[in-house]
C-alpha cells in the first residue's frame, strides 16, 4: 500500500480525521523528486568528435587517410567510445590500368546504465524520494509488493524483498557491449580500348559484436526470482541458486562479400555531335549473421564459476506451494540458458544503362536491373521479373530560337520507369521460417521449433511505375537556379504484415497485399540574393507536396471498428491514403461522466459493441502533405552564418491522452487526470471521464475507448523547426592552410500547430494504438512515462585545422 493509500485507508477506517489526512497528503505534495532523479541517474549529455585526415602521393601512388575517435555521453549514464581508421589508396599500375584500394576498421565500447529491476523514470511518484539527506538510499517497497505478502514472503524464504530504487543501480552492475567492423574494398580498372573500359570490384565485411550484463545476487530481479522457486515446509528449499548473480552474454558474427564486374563505353564522333554511353555489368552479394546467448543464474565474478541448478525440471514440471508463485499459483522456469541464430540473405543482379545525346541538346537514356534473391518466391511465374526505366531530356536554351535574355539555361525532362523494393530479410520468403520452441509444458518430448512466420511462395518485390516531368533552369545570369519536379508514382504489390483468414492458421503475415498511387510536385531553388567582395547572402528553398490513396486492397481488411481504430495511424483502407487516421464522433459525457459518441443516426452511444463501420469516420493521414526547407547563408569577410528551417504541413496525430480512470493508481499520470468529472454538471466544462476505483464496475458500466478514440483528441502534426544554426569564423594565419573555428546548435526552436506540447516529429505513432471494444482503455496510453520526448537540442563548438 503506497503513502497516500494508507493516509486515506486510515480516514476511511475512521483512524484519523479529515483534517489530519489532508495535513500528511499535502506533506507528501510538497515534495518532489525531479532534482534527485538528475543526480542519481541521469547526466548531462555530451558528444566529442576528434578527426585527423592525411593525404599525399605522386603519380603511380596516392593516399587519402583518416583517423577519428568520438565519445558520447548519454543522459541516461550510457557511455559510449568509437574509434575509425579509414585508408584510400589509388595506383596507376600503367596509364590503361588502374587498381584502388579502400580498408576501413571500426571498434565500438558502450557501456549502458543498467536499469534491471527500475521502473521508466518519469513513471515513479513525484513525492517518492530515492535518498535521505546523506545520500542513503530510501525504500520503495510498496512499488514492488504490499507489506501483506512480503512480510510474510520474507519470513518464509529468508529473503530480503525490500525494493530501493538507488541500490538496484548498484547492484545491476554491468551492462558492457563491444562491436567491431573491418572493410575491404578493391576495384580494378583497365582500358581496353578507345572509351571502352572494364571494372571489377570485390568487397569484404566482417564484424563482431560482444556483450554482458551482470546482475548481483542483491538485485530485486534476482531476489524475487529466487523467492518463486522457493519452498517453506517449513525450512525453505531453494530450487535456484540462492547465491550469486544473473550472467548474460551475446556473440554475434556477421560476414558479408559483394562481387561487382561491369564493362563501361563512353564515345563521340562527329565533333561531339553524337555521344553514346553504355554500361553493362552483374553483381553478387551474400551477407550471412551467426548469434549464440548465454544466460547463468547463480554466477560468481570472482570465481568465474555458478552454481548447478536442473533446468530442464524446473521447466517441466512446476513448483508446487512456493513462497510466491509467478505463473498461476506456481512456479515455472521461463527461457533458455542458452540460444542461437542464424540468417542469410544473397543477391544476384543483372543491369544495364544507355545514354544517348544528339547535338548536345537532345539525350535519350534507358536502364535496366534484374535481382534474384532467396528472400524472393520459388514461383517460377513470379520470377525474372526485371525493373527498368527509359527518359528524354531537351536543353532547350541551346536552339537557336531560344532568346530569353533573362535565362541562361532551361531544360525539360522526361523519364517513365518501373522501381522495386526487396521484401525484408526474415520477415517472409519461399519457406517456412522456424524458431526453436522452449515451452515449458513440451520439454519432456524434446526440442521443438514454431513456425514464425508461413511460406510464401509467391512473394515478389515491391514494384513502382513512376512518371515524371522536370524543368532545370538557370535565370538572370545564374543568379537563381530552379529545379521542378511533377510525378506519377503508381506502386503494385505492396509488401507489409496483413491479416490473413484466420482458417487458414494464421491471424497475420508478411505477403503482397495492394496497390498505392502517390502522385506530387517537389520543388527547389538557390538563389544568390547579394554577391559582393565583402558580403554574400543566398537562400536554398526546398517544397514538395505528396497525396496518396490505396487503389487496390487485398487480403482480409478491416470488418468492425475495433480493428480499424486499433491500428492507429497505420491504416490502410482501400480508397483512403496510407497511414490514415480514423476517429469517432464525440458527444461528450454523460451525466455520470461516462464517454459517448454519436452514431451515422447522430444517436448518442456509450459502448463500442453498438458500434458499427458506418459510424467511423475519416480524420486524415499521419504523413505530411506538405515539407521542405529553408536555408540561409550570410557570408561578411571571414565570418559565416547559416540556419536551416523544416517544416511538415496538413498530416494529423492521435495526442497521446490519459487512460488511467479505474482501479489502483500506481505510478505517475498525467497532470490533467485532475480536471476529470468529478459530479453531476462536469459534462457541461470538461470531456476527461470520471474515475470509478472498482474496475469492474467500470468496465460493465461505459466504454473508455470512446474518449481515447475521439475525434476531439485529433490534432493538427504541422510543424516548423529551426533544424540547425551555424556560425563559424576563419582565423587568418601565415603558417596554416586555414584554421576555423564554428559554434552549431540543433533543434533549438519549435512551432507547432497543437497546443498540446507535443513534438510531432519525435511523436512515436507505434505507441499510440487503440484497443477498442475491450471495455476498458489502452494501457499503452496510461502512463505519463509513455508521453513521447521533444527532440534534443545539441550544441556543438569545433576546430578545423588544415595544414600546408
Amino acid at each position: 500500500m503506497y503513502p497516500h493509500e494508507r493516509i486515506l485507508y486510515d480516514q476511511y477506517l475512521g483512524l484519523i480525521d479529515e483534517s489530519i489526512a489532508n495535513h500528511r497528503l499535502d506533506s507528501l505534495a510538497s515534495l518532489n523528486n525531479r532534482s534527485q532523479i538528475e543526480k542519481y541517474f541521469q547526466q548531462p549529455a555530451l558528444l566529442t568528435n576528434h578527426n585527423v585526415t592525411v593525404s599525399g602521393g605522386g603519380s603511380f601512388h596516392n593516399y587519402y587517410g583518416s583517423v577519428g575517435y568520438t565519445n558520447e555521453r548519454e543522459t541516461d549514464k550510457s557511455n559510449a567510445s568509437r574509434y575509425n581508421i579509414n585508408l584510400r589508396q589509388n595506383f596507376t599500375i600503367t596509364p590503361k590500368i588502374k587498381l584502388d584500394l579502400i580498408t576501413s576498421l571500426s571498434q565500438e565500447d558502450t557501456r549502458k546504465f543498467n536499469m534491471q529491476g527500475m521502473l521508466p523514470l518519469n513513471s515513479y511518484l513525484p513525492y517518492a524520494m530515492f535518498a535521505d539527506g546523506n545520500g542513503n538510499g530510501l525504500s520503495q517497497a510498496d512499488l514492488k509488493m504490499y507489506d501483506g505478502l512480503r512480510l510474510p514472503a520474507e519470513q518464509l524464504s529468508r529473503i530480503n524483498l525490500n525494493y530501493n530504487p538507488l541500490d538496484e543501480t548498484r547492484y545491476a552492475k554491468n551492462n558492457n557491449s563491444s562491436t567491431t567492423m573491418a572493410r575491404v574494398n578493391a576495384g580494378l580498372t583497365i582500358n581496353l580500348l578507345k572509351g571502352l573500359n572494364f571494372e571489377g570490384r570485390y568487397q569484404y565485411q566482417t564484424g563482431s559484436n560482444t556483450n554482458y550484463t551482470f546482475t548481483d545476487q542483491n538485485n530485486y530481479f534476482v531476489r524475487n526470482e529466487v523467492v518463486n522457486f522457493t519452498v517453506a515446509d517449513p525450512l525453505p528449499v531453494y530450487y535456484l541458486p540462492a547465491t550469486g548473480g544473473h550472467y548474460q552474454t551475446g556473440n554475434a558474427r556477421s560476414t558479408a562479400w559483394a562481387i561487382r564486374n561491369q564493362l563501361t563505353y563512353d564515345g563521340s564522333w562527329n565533333n561531339e555531335k553524337h555521344r553514346l554511353t553504355i554500361l553493362a555489368g552483374t553483381e553478387t552479394r551474400k551477407d550471412k549473421q551467426t548469434g549464440i546467448s548465454t544466460y547463468t543464474r547463480g554466477y560468481n565474478p570472482q570465481t568465474l564459476a555458478y552454481e548447478p541448478y536442473d533446468e530442464r525440471t524446473l521447466k517441466s514440471n512446476p513448483i508446487m506451494n512456493p513462497v510466491i508463485g509467478n505463473y498461476y499459483g506456481m512456479s515455472l522456469l521461463f527461457g533458455n540458458s542458452m540460444t542461437s541464430r542464424e540468417a542469410e540473405t544473397r543477391f544476384v543482379s543483372f543491369y544495364g544503362n544507355m545514354g544517348y545525346t544528339f547535338n548536345r541538346k537532345y539525350n535519350l537514356n534507358a536502364s535496366i536491373r534484374m535481382d534474384q534473391s532467396n528472400l524472393f518466391g520459388t514461383d517460377v511465374s513470379q520470377q525474372y521479373k526485371p525493373i527498368w526505366s527509359m527518359g528524354a531530356s531537351w536543353l532547350v536554351s541551346n536552339e537557336s530560337f531560344f532568346h530569353v535574355p533573362q535565362v541562361n539555361s532551361l531544360k525539360l525532362r522526361l523519364t517513365y520507369g518501373i522501381g522495386g523494393n526487396s521484401p525484408n530479410p526474415g520477415s517472409g520468403g519461399p519457406y517456412d521460417i522456424l524458431s526453436p520452441f522452449p515451452h515449458p509444458w513440451y520439454t519432456t518430448v524434446g526440442p521443438g521449433y514454431q513456425v514464425l512466420r508461413p511460406a510464401n511462395d509467391k512473394l515478389i518485390w515491391e514494384k513502382t511505375a513512376t512518371l515524371n516531368a522536370g524543368l532545370d533552369a538557370s535565370l538572370f545570369n545564374n543568379r537563381i537556379e530552379l529545379t521542378i519536379d511533377v510525378y506519377d508514382k503508381k506502386t503494385s504489390d505492396l509488401l507489409s504484415y496483413q491479416p490473413f483468414d484466420v482458417t487458414n492458421g494464421w491471424f497475420n503475415g508478411y505477403t503482397n497485399f495492394g496497390d498505392l498511387n502517390n502522385k506530387g510536385i517537389e520543388l527547389s531553388s538557390l538563389s544568390r540574393n547579394i554577391v559582393s567582395r565583402n558580403f554574400n547572402w543566398s537562400t536554398t528553398v526546398t517544397f514538395g507536396s505528396n497525396k496518396n490513396k490505396i487503389t487496390r486492397l487485398g487480403g482480409v481488411a478491416p470488418t468492425s471498428p475495433q480493428s480499424l481504430l486499433s491500428a492507429g495511424g497505420r491504416a490502410f483502407i482501400e480508397g483512403y491514403s496510407a497511414y490514415s487516421l480514423f476517429s469517432l464522433r464525440w458527444a461528450g459525457l454523460d451525466n455520470t461522466g461516462a464517454p459517448q459518441v454519436y452514431n451515422n443516426k447522430g444517436e448518442k452511444v456509450k459502448f463500442s459493441g453498438d458500434l458499427s463501420m458506418d459510424d467511423v469516420s475519416y480524420a486524415g493521414t499521419a504523413q505530411p502533405l506538405y515539407y521542405g526547407g529553408i536555408t540561409n547563408n550570410f557570408q561578411y569577410k571571414r565570418f559565416e552564418l547559416s540556419f536551416l528551417v523544416i517544416y511538415n504541413l496538413g498530416h494529423k496525430m492521435r495526442k497521446d491522452v490519459n487512460g488511467f480512470y479505474s482501479g489502483r493508481l500506481r505510478q505517475n499520470i498525467a497532470e490533467y487526470f485532475e480536471n476529470r468529472w468529478k459530479q453531476p454538471g462536469d459534462e457541461n466544462r470538461t470531456d476527461i471521464p470520471a474515475y470509478i476505483a472498482d474496475g469492474s464496475v467500470s468496465g460493465s458500466s461505459r466504454s473508455l475507448d470512446l474518449y481515447e478514440a475521439a475525434d476531439i483528441n485529433i490534432v493538427s502534426a504541422s510543424y516548423a523547426r529551426l533544424r540547425d544554426l551555424t556560425l563559424s569564423y576563419r582565423v587568418p594565419t601565415g603558417f596554416l592552410r586555414e584554421l576555423k573555428i564554428y559554434g552549431q546548435v540543433n533543434n533549438v526552436l519549435l512551432w507547432t500547430a497543437n497546443n498540446n506540447d507535443i513534438d510531432p516529429e519525435y511523436y512515436n505513432m507505434g505507441q499510440m494504438g487503440l484497443q477498442v471494444g475491450s471495455g476498458s482503455s489502452s494501457q499503452g496510453l496510461q502512463l505519463a512515462s509513455m508521453r513521447p520526448n521533444r527532440m534534443k537540442a545539441f550544441y556543438t563548438i569545433g576546430l578545423n585545422v588544415s595544414f600546408k
